[in-house]
This record gives C-alpha cells, sequence and structure tokens, in this order.
C-alpha cells in the first residue's frame, strides 16, 4: 500500500536494471496506490515507473506516476509510466500518469493484459517513434484497455518527424470507450486501430459506445505514413465499431 510518499530519481545503470525502476511487481503481488508520487525513474527496456509482471495487479486510486524515462536509444519496449507485461491488471480509479517519455507507450503499455480506467488522467506523455502511441499502446491477442471515464489529453505524438497517436490498438488488442471518457490528443492522431496478430489471425479492433475523441492532429507532412483519421485511423483489415459518443 502507498497512502504517502515518494519512489524516486532512480537513474539505475543500464548494464543492471532493465524494468521497473520505481516499482516492480512480481507474479502474484497487488499494489494498492492511494496517494504519493513515482517519479524520475529511468531504464533502458520497459516499466521505468512501474512494471507490473504476469499475474500482477496494480490498483490506482489516486497519485502520480510522472516523469519517468526510458533510454532513447532502445526501440524495443515502452510504457515510461506503466508496463504490464502478459496476464498483468491495472484498475485505475484516480491519480494521474504524466510526462513520461518512451520510443512507444510513452504513458502505459499494455502488453497482452488488461488496463480498466474509470477515473484520473493520462497526460503530458512522449512517444519518439514513428506512427506510436504517446498514451497508452494495447498489444497482442489477449490485450485489452477499457476506458469508462477519465481523460487522455495533451499527449505529445510527434518527437522530430515522426507522428504517432495517443492510443494505438496493434496485432489483435482490444479498446472499448464508454461513458464521459475523453480523449484529446496534442499531437497526433486520437486512436490508431492496425495489424492482427499474425498467430491466430485475430485482428485488432475498437469498440466505441460512448465519450469524445476531439482536437487531434494528423500530420499533413509529405510522405507521411498516414495523413488523415486525426479522430480514428484504422488500418490493415481491422476494425472500429461506433455505438455513441462523439468525434469532433
Amino acid at each position: 500500500f502507498l497512502h504517502q510518499g515518494v519512489f524516486c530519481h532512480c537513474p539505475f545503470l543500464l548494464d543492471l536494471f532493465t524494468f521497473g525502476g520505481g516499482v516492480y511487481l512480481k507474479s502474484g503481488a497487488t499494489f494498492n496506490m492511494y496517494s504519493g508520487t513515482i517519479s524520475g525513474n529511468f531504464v533502458n527496456r520497459a516499466g521505468a515507473g512501474v512494471y507490473v509482471s504476469s499475474n500482477a495487479t496494480f490498483n490506482m486510486y489516486g497519485g502520480s506516476i510522472y516523469q519517468n524515462e526510458i533510454e532513447e536509444d532502445n526501440s524495443s519496449d515502452g510504457g515510461a509510466g506503466v508496463y504490464l507485461a502478459s496476464g498483468a491488471v491495472f484498475n485505475m480509479e484516480d491519480g494521474t500518469i504524466s510526462e513520461n517519455k518512451a520510443n512507444n507507450g510513452g504513458g502505459v503499455y499494455v502488453n497482452n493484459a488488461t488496463f480498466t480506467m474509470k477515473g484520473g488522467a493520462i497526460s503530458e506523455n512522449l512517444c519518439r517513434n514513428n506512427v506510436a502511441a504517446a498514451a497508452v499502446y494495447v498489444k497482442g491477442k489477449t490485450a485489452q484497455f477499457v476506458m469508462n471515464g477519465g481523460l487522455i489529453d495533451k499527449n505529445i505524438a510527434k518527437y522530430g518527424t515522426n507522428h504517432g497517436c495517443a492510443v494505438k490498438v496493434d496485432s489483435g488488442g482490444y479498446f472499448e470507450l464508454n461513458g464521459d471518457s475523453i480523449i484529446s490528443n496534442t499531437q497526433g492522431n486520437g486512436v490508431i486501430v492496425t495489424d492482427k496478430d499474425y498467430g491466430t489471425g485475430k485482428c485488432s479492433a475498437f469498440i466505441m459506445n460512448d465519450g469524445t475523441i476531439t482536437g487531434n492532429k494528423t500530420t499533413t507532412t509529405s510522405g507521411a505514413t498516414h495523413a488523415g483519421g486525426a479522430g480514428v485511423l484504422v488500418q490493415n483489415g481491422c476494425t472500429f465499431t461506433m455505438n455513441g459518443g462523439a468525434i469532433t
């Protein structure tokens, strides 16, 4: 339990530490965060702020996970704020995940895991790679991100000449948007739905039952991989089902 306090400023030696700079949850563990901060941590692979292993659970009721960073030279993983390994669970009731930097999944990386967001904010995170996710990257055939409330805003999905999005659903992942949720990106598409899981053939999917996707800005630079779908871009045979809400 973290009711208050700080996990911060842990610039680990790159040859020794690769995961979980601030908090590392092993399989079967549970972490309940009510307040406090996890900040200023640095690793070279995944989960600079928080790394949640398979079958572990992180419950966030408040507090902040911010200004954590993954080494710029490493493009294989991400999730500077939070990384969820296969089978991990993250429940976000409130609090903020903000100002984290990674090549992909600046705020959160959901790798065949489950992230449920009911409130709070994922804001002002940065991705560096081309067509990457600044706020949330949902990857894999069993990956699920369900957003029932809260805010994803002011994330920066542009780094130099590279362009990305706030939320990317990839390799058979699933994203569901409900309630009064809001997605408003500073630079880049709101949501990109792309690619299938090549082992099973399952395509990525986005279901929008309610909520708002607004104010997103896609690139118009010459030779860009994608130059449309500022709100939602669907490609490579994937699906987007809109049952309600608004894209403005």
